[in-house]
This record gives C-alpha cells, sequence and structure tokens, in this order.
C-alpha cells in the first residue's frame, strides 16, 4: 500500500488550483472547460435503486455539476441501463 501523502493548507490550495489538471478518458479537456458525464442506474434487478434514492442520487449530481463544471447526462432517463461512464446500484 502507497503511503499518504499530507499536505499543508497551502500546498492544497496550491494542488487544486494548477494548471495542469485534466479530465482522462481518452483525450484531455483542459480545467475550466467543463465534461459531459454519463450516469445510469443499474440496471440489474438486484442492484436497482428505490425511486427516493435515484431522487438523492439526482440531487447530488445537480449540486456536483453547480460546483465542478460537470454537465451530467442520464442514460435511459426513463429506466436503467448498464451503458454509462458512472454506473450507481444499490449492493449489500
Amino acid at each position: 500500500m502507497a503511503p499518504t501523502i499530507s499536505l499543508n493548507t497551502q500546498q492544497a490550495a496550491e494542488e487544486i488550483t494548477r494548471d495542469d489538471r485534466y479530465w482522462h478518458d481518452g483525450f484531455t479537456s483542459p480545467i475550466g472547460q467543463g465534461r459531459d458525464v454519463t450516469y445510469a442506474y443499474r440496471s440489474d434487478p438486484a442492484a436497482q435503486l428505490t425511486a427516493t434514492q435515484i431522487t438523492f442520487f439526482e440531487q447530488a449530481f445537480e449540486l456536483w455539476s453547480d460546483v465542478a463544471n460537470i454537465r451530467f447526462h442520464r442514460d435511459n432517463p426513463a429506466g436503467y441501463s448498464n451503458n454509462a461512464t458512472i454506473l450507481v446500484g444499490n449492493y449489500s
């Protein structure tokens, strides 16, 4: 296991605001340009979320979108899917 690196406040601020950060998905998009990301709720019946759980995830995706310049797009908005960048499921 790799050692945990701890940064002081100044070092953390420099890390967060540096210019060489990119999304890595086969190509690079500089920070500030935003990204489109697909998500879905797993179609496997054993992993499906309830309507209430989906509502909470929808709200969470909206909050992330507001602060991170990420545009989330739900694959199969009317149902479930296993075809997206982010797959959300209910596991125990």
